[in-house]
């Protein structure tokens, strides 16, 4: 069990998840309403749970083993369209991640006063300003990354890329990923192996 989803687990009720990933406003609503009275609580456990089957690598043991010894497996993969030739070596589980500033709620501010006219009715005078509440947010965009004899691929519903080797500005690792440009656009895309990925990329581009 991933961190993330134990604390989830155990703590989910106090919101903390969402204080983790700096969505301040639900955070709070959680805290105070027992993680929206248990059912908002059990929901994002059972999303992050999903979630966490979801970030196992789809290749296999034997594949990855393959490519350590610096061998390319032929990999199978449903969906995926090749052109007649093309083999796929690398296929496995990405993420993009954006920060996006998203609104929250308003605050009321300013000053007036009360003008009776009778018993039970008044008019207020003055004005009155609502300030927006933003925060970022970060939004995970997931998808499946391949690399084929041609071509770098991510399936992707927000961020798809299908670029052949010679149109790839450059490729370095990351900690946790890669960061891809191609042209004047960059990807950093998290990958569970990317020292893998790098492997596969660098025995075809050298078979060039």
């Amino acid at each position: 069990m991933n961190s993330h989803l134990l604390i989830i687990g155990l703590f989910g009720f106090t919101g903390i998840h969402h204080f983790m990933d700096k969505k301040y406003g639900k955070g709070i609503l959680y805290l105070f309403t027992f993680g929206l009275f248990g059912f908002g609580w059990i929901f994002d456990f059972v999303k992050e749970l999903k979630n966490a089957s979801y970030e196992k690598s789809i290749m296999s043991k034997e594949s990855k083993t393959m490519i350590k010894n610096g061998n390319l497996p032929n990999l199978y993969v449903e969906n995926l369209m090749l052109f007649d030739g093309e083999k796929c070596h690398f296929a496995d589980v990405g993420y993009i991640y954006k920060d996006k500033s998203v609104v929250t709620g308003y605050k009321g501010s300013g000053a007036g006063f009360n003008v009776k006219i009778t018993k039970g009715l008044s008019f207020r005078t003055g004005s009155s300003d609502k300030k927006v509440i933003r925060e970022n947010q970060r939004i995970t965009h997931k998808g499946i990354i391949y690399i084929t004899t041609n071509r770098i691929i991510y399936n992707s519903t927000e961020f798809p890329i299908d670029i052949t080797f010679d149109k790839v500005t450059s490729l370095s690792k990351l900690k946790d990923g890669i960061m891809l440009q191609i042209g004047n656009k960059s990807y950093n895309i998290t990958l569970k192996n990317p020292d893998l990925f790098m492997i596969v990329f660098s025995i075809i581009r050298n078979n060039k």
